[in-house]
């Protein structure tokens, strides 16, 4: 007669067992090759999965020469996550582990699991042979890399302020400056630019964005140089989407809004002419508050979105020679420092996972050059080119107090071309309209574009 195997590929789930107290068993638990367990989300040192009773057992081979194997022992997502050291038991009773003639089949000492699906979990397992008891004891804890794509959300907000700092410079001042020269008093502009890129952040990053910047600005000339001042309202709201990919063709991807508002000041100082043309230096400062949501379909229902809001602040210094080429042409030779810094904050899951990003730190060197020149009295055509430094921009985060293993970053190079007219209308129409288109490679891919206009009172 040929012997049936009643014991290979058989696996037992134990899931969700009543907590302290387990699952009460009265009857033999035997022929199974897998063992699998689940404690819920509150689980404590002390808990019991199998609570055997009586003269009931839990046999952890064939009882003749193969063994079982505990192959998950996993936790379920939750607001609060069990500490290293947590320790429970399996089974809480008798265990069979030897053969017939007492050698002992089972000698497991570790097993793995999770808890929810972004953390790792490694167990210690403690047992005598044909003993009372089978323990896990939580030995570590680890972050999964899937969750990149919260640290790279929290870092689209930031990513929107870096351009909020762009328009700022590259349109609002050259605007400010210009409105002031054409008026006495105080002269009212504003600047608007849109993008869409691709941020390569160890994955990728792409957003669509605009921001608007609302102005007064005042000329006034102090001996040879001319001193321009003003402050402004800023603005700006964007869409994102966050790709990364792992081993065995998982795919995480990402989305959400990003949004900024905020208010600011800017000076630029003209120093005498020197030579073929005259120096400048320039600086802004702003703050506000930015904010951003999160939402992912191929995460965990309860770790798919999330809601964030913090302050942010940033300034810029500028140093530049503007070269006369001609009396239709001129040429803006300039560096400039740039830092951004969003706070960190905390935020919190659908099923109460703490989340805590550190503040992202954006610092930034461009080097540049604009040729400008008239084509006619009112056409003013421009062209540039710029090379940018980026030093830091990591987004760090963590989950559960956990650090995300892969931090987001931003740090690279990038070049930057573009084109554009100012239109220059004739005495007593009191506004200037500006377009303009930029393009981007490197570390940021993609284009941008910007219409400025300002009014004179």
């Amino acid at each position: 007669m040929t012997n049936i195997d009643m014991f290979t590929g058989n696996t037992l789930n134990v899931v969700n067992p009543s907590s302290p107290t387990g699952i009460n068993v009265n009857i033999p638990v035997e022929n199974f090759e897998y063992y699998n367990f689940t404690f819920p989300h509150d689980v404590a040192t002390g808990a019991v999965a199998l609570n055997v009773t009586g003269s009931a057992t839990v046999t952890l081979s064939d009882g003749n020469s193969k063994a079982s194997t505990i192959q998950r022992i996993d936790i379920d997502e939750g607001n609060s996550m069990p500490a290293v050291g947590t320790e429970v038991f399996l089974v809480s009773g008798k265990i069979l582990t030897t053969d017939g003639s007492g050698n002992d089949l089972f000698t497991q000492t570790s097993a793995s699991g999770t808890f929810g699906d972004n953390i790792g979990i490694e167990w210690e397992l403690d047992y005598q042979p044909d003993g009372t008891y089978l323990k896990a004891i939580i030995r570590s804890l680890s972050i999964t890399a899937k969750s990149k794509s919260f640290s790279e959300a929290f870092m689209s907000a930031a990513i929107l302020l870096n351009e909020g700092a762009d328009l700022a410079v590259g349109k609002g001042i050259p605007v400010a400056v210009m409105s002031a020269y054409e008026t006495l008093g105080w002269s009212v502009y504003s600047v608007m630019g849109f993008s869409h890129s691709r941020y390569e952040t160890g994955s990728h990053v792409d957003t669509s964005a605009y921001s608007v910047q609302v102005g007064l600005s005042k000329g006034f000339d102090v001996g040879g140089s001319r001193f321009t001042v003003g402050a402004f309202i800023e603005g700006g709201r964007g869409s994102y989407d966050t790709y990364n990919d792992y081993p065995n063709s998982v795919v995480v991807r990402g989305n959400g809004k990003s949004e900024y508002l905020g208010a600011g000041i800017l000076l630029r100082l003209e120093l005498p002419p020197t030579g073929p043309g005259n120096f400048y230096v320039e600086a802004t400062a702003r703050m506000g508050r930015a904010k951003n949501t999160f939402s992912s379909e191929d995460m965990p229902n309860g770790l798919n979105a999330y809601d964030i809001s913090s302050d942010y602040r940033g300034f810029h210094l500028g140093l530049g020679y503007n070269f006369a080429l001609s009396e239709w042409g001129r040429l803006d030779l300039g560096v400039r420092y740039f830092q951004n810094r969003r706070d960190g904050t905390d935020a919190v899951t659908p099923s109460g996972a703490p989340i805590s990003f550190g503040a992202v730190e954006s610092k930034r060197l461009r080097v540049g050059a604009r040729l400008s020149f008239m084509a006619t009295e009112v056409v003013n055509p421009y062209v540039g080119a710029a090379w940018e430094k980026e030093f830091d921009g990591e987004a760090r985060g963590s989950l559960y107090n956990l650090a995300i293993p892969e931090v987001p970053s931003l740090k690279g190079n990038t070049g930057i071309a573009e084109l554009g007219v100012a239109f220059r209308f004739p005495s007593g129409v009191p506004i200037t309209l500006d377009v303009g288109l930029q393009g981007y490679t490197g570390k940021r891919k993609g284009f941008g574009g910007g219409v400025n206009l300002n009014v004179e009172f």
